[in-house]
């Protein structure tokens, strides 16, 4: 990673959660809801590409794991977005697998990955996940990408 982004993304984290006067020495380290949104995005994209490609049929299965994250906080390295209450994983390991139609992924993967974003956030303690701002985003970033 980047050390310039990762220290924007501490920084940024830090001052909006500053107010909290939070025991800044439990944080392991940040986790940047809009670039994990993006990961996830990808991983779902490639899962509909790979469908697309080999013509499947029937349910694929889509995994992801994260793995020693237990003190991790979510963050933003962007300071026009934020909140006011800090979200921590309590769990070293987190791992998602979602059974999915092979048709469905190849019309539409972005809500597949809005679901796998949305679960992950709950395991953080973030149980009011802001869909419209996760879809908006999203949008925004399929719309940039190279389309092949």
């Amino acid at each position: 990673m980047d050390e310039s982004y990762r220290a924007r993304l501490e920084e940024v984290t830090r001052a909006n959660l500053k107010w909290l006067k939070p025991d800044w020495s439990q944080v392991q380290a940040y986790f940047d809801i809009i670039n994990f949104l993006y990961t996830i995005t990808e991983v779902f994209e490639f899962a509909k590409r790979l469908a697309l490609l080999l013509q499947l049929e029937g349910s694929m299965e889509v995994s992801i794991s994260l793995h020693n994250i237990e003190g991790f906080i979510l963050g933003v390295s962007d300071w026009g977005r934020g909140w006011d209450f800090m979200y921590r994983c309590s769990q070293s390991d987190l791992a998602h697998a979602r059974e999915i139609d092979a048709t469905e992924l190849k019309v539409d993967s972005a809500p597949f990955s809005l679901e796998a974003v949305k679960w992950f956030f709950q395991r953080f303690g973030r149980t009011d996940v802001n869909m419209a701002a996760l879809e908006d985003a999203q949008s925004a970033f399929l719309k940039k990408r190279p389309r092949s």
